[in-house]
């Protein structure tokens, strides 16, 4: 009968069981699609009608509607800036954004349902060639992204929201990095890099030698260390010598995030070794200027890689000892001596505490330079002769 979409509605609720969309048949936008759909089906029954007569038919071209994955991607990139994100994470997102596309053949983002999210976690789990840990990192970049392009109305929801990966009760509980012991920091410390006549790689320089000592005696990261400028090391100040962390895209200076900017004290063995001396030695610029940048801008690539090849040649083999174990050793020995040195100095030193914490606490985002050096007084290691390795 005519007005009569009985028929129409079964197709429709047939298609869009098909690409699992949920539309409610008491909604206007059923109604709404339903006549839009029978006006799709006449088009395609007249279309038949005229190939079958001989008459060429156009192929209609196919728009998608809304935002692809791509977008989604792109919205992520918009929202977190250059200035604020890490090459190598940007570079992880589209990775996994491009494997995401090579398993949902959806057409637009809207179409993209839970289901399609939980598939393709179960599609990395059968792979079986990362850890659980690795693919629910994976796919908090995913709903991250995706998390986006919601905020910002250009979608209605996160297929991602909700979708996790079961991680072992062991294997979460497990650190892949801990800290050095006194013995292997002995035997680091007394290694080939740090004896008479040692010649550095010249792609490393002196940054073999200098950037062991400082991550053990500062707590801090790794790149922290390997980009700092001359100008970083600030001399003469009523506090006395310290470090500013900082990020400077001009520079190149990146740090983790937004609480690792920092100022943190020079520690007082450094100073006897002659850290200061070396850095009045250098030249304007970086004080470790054969590290080379990477192609994501990070200059300590290379150097990590070196470090645990030496320490394999030092016999320390453990796979939780890595470069970025000094760290780990500088805040245990921290907490050692919590009875002095305060946790909260302690977590601001290692860039733990938020900036705007410090900022309501003190008026200012740096944490106050005066009882970072009292606590650096007491984390220390009397257990090291470091005699030998004074800077000449």
């Amino acid at each position: 009968a005519k007005g009569d979409l009985t028929e129409v509605y079964k197709s429709l609720k047939l298609y869009l069981k098909s690409i699992r969309l949920n539309v409610p048949r008491v909604s206007p936008s059923f109604e709404r699609l339903a006549r839009r759909f029978q006006q799709a089906e006449l088009e395609v029954y007249e279309a038949i009608v005229k190939r079958r007569q001989g008459i060429s038919v156009d192929i209609p071209l196919i728009t998608a509607d809304g935002p692809s994955v791509d977008d989604v991607l792109k919205c992520w990139k918009r929202q977190k800036p250059a200035s604020a994100r890490n090459l190598k994470t940007c570079r992880s997102f589209e990775q996994v954004f491009e494997e995401f596309k090579g398993h949902c053949k959806a057409p637009t983002a809207r179409l993209i349902k839970k289901a399609d999210a939980i598939a393709f976690r179960n599609a990395l789990n059968a792979r079986g060639d990362r850890k659980p840990k690795t693919i629910a990192k994976q796919l908090s970049f995913l709903r991250a992204a995706f998390q986006c392009a919601v905020n910002d109305d250009e979608l209605e929801s996160n297929p991602f929201a909700g979708v996790k990966v079961f991680v072992p009760e062991l294997a979460s509980s497990e650190k892949s990095r801990l800290p050095f012991t006194v013995s292997e920091l002995k035997v680091i410390f007394e290694g080939p890099i740090y004896q008479v006549g040692f010649t550095p790689r010249k792609s490393l320089g002196l940054a073999c030698r200098w950037l062991p000592l400082l991550a053990l005696f500062t707590g801090a990261r790794l790149e922290e260390l390997g980009q700092l400028d001359k100008a970083d090391v600030i001399q003469g100040h009523p506090s006395g010598a310290h470090i500013c962390i900082r990020r400077a895209i001009d520079k190149s200076q990146r740090t983790k995030n937004l609480n690792s900017v920092r100022n943190l004290p020079v520690h007082p063995t450094l100073v006897s070794l002659g850290f200061l001396d070396f850095v009045n030695s250098c030249s304007e610029g970086r004080i470790f200027p054969d590290l080379r940048p990477d192609k994501y801008g990070i200059h300590t690539t290379s150097f990590s890689t070196w470090f645990g090849s030496y320490l394999n040649d030092l016999g320390i083999v453990d796979k939780t000892r890595v470069f970025h174990s000094f760290r780990h050793s500088f805040i245990q020995r921290g907490k050692e001596k919590a009875a002095v040195v305060p946790p909260e100095v302690r977590e601001a030193i290692v860039g733990h505490l938020t900036a705007k914490a410090i900022e309501m606490a003190y008026g200012s985002s740096l944490y106050p330079l005066e009882p970072q050096v009292e606590a650096m007084k007491h984390i220390s290691w009397p257990e090291l002769d470091l005699a030998h390795l004074q800077f000449e």
